[in-house]
């Protein structure tokens, strides 16, 4: 764990110990960074990095210094407003972002916010990246120079995540899963994806003999892990 950047993200008491000074030298140091690696790959276009949040009031202020910081470096920003941390990690990956920031404590209390960057594989930002980043906040760092500042992407649509695998979610198994369960995994992937979900009768909350926890803590059956593997595939996770 570093200074700032914890094992899910730069957490804190949102104005306290998570400023809006720190997400704009974050989102200042990223813009730069990955500008210059593209350069380096022989791209002369600009970083392009996506932002997500959830709906807390202090949401909205490290939007717009994320966004700050961004464009300042010369990166394009694009805004997917409130979302899911899933949502951030799917779009990165499949519409070729350079990385993506989401913008959330989770479940900490509401007057926590944090953020969290996800690599351009829709993956958490490896430790080394995360170093530079707290270097560059605590003035450890050359200036950031810009190349030219950045454009703004007010509204980007996910919807095409829903429509790409509305099919495949249709031949899943509901049956087996409780409310409980289907709660968890379908608070992961946002509104649309939980539209697309067929009725499933069951008795909610009934558990069978052979069990699996998984690392959210949730307990499912080992029929429940059978349809849980083929919503991995259908998210390609």
């Amino acid at each position: 764990m570093g200074k700032y950047f914890g094992t899910d993200g730069f957490r804190g008491e949102a104005n306290v110990n998570l400023t809006a000074d720190h997400a704009f030298k974050v989102g200042r140091f990223l813009g730069w960074y990955y500008t210059q690696l593209k350069r380096r790959s022989g791209s002369d276009g600009p970083a392009r990095i996506v932002i997500g949040k959830d709906t807390r009031r202090s949401s909205y202020m490290f939007e717009y210094s994320l966004v700050g910081g961004l464009v300042a470096s010369g990166a394009d920003a694009y805004l997917l407003h409130v979302t899911t941390t899933p949502s951030v990690a799917y779009v990165v990956r499949t519409d070729g972002f350079d990385c993506g920031i989401m913008i959330s404590a989770s479940h900490n209390p509401y007057y926590d916010n944090g953020i969290k960057v996800i690599n351009r594989y829709g993956e958490k930002l490896d430790d080394a990246t995360t170093a530079l980043i707290e270097a560059y906040i605590d003035g450890d760092m050359v200036k950031v120079e810009p190349l030219q500042v950045g454009a703004i992407a007010f509204e980007v649509s996910i919807s095409e995540i829903a429509n790409a695998r509305e099919k495949k979610i249709s031949d899943l198994d509901m049956s087996v899963m409780d409310d409980e369960f289907l709660a968890c995994i379908t608070s992961g992937v946002g509104k649309e994806f939980e539209d697309l979900l067929p009725e499933y009768p069951f008795e909610g909350g009934s558990i069978c003999r052979t069990q699996y926890e998984l690392d959210c803590g949730m307990v499912v059956t080992e029929k429940s892990m059978e349809e849980l593997r083929k919503l991995c595939e259908v998210c390609n996770r």
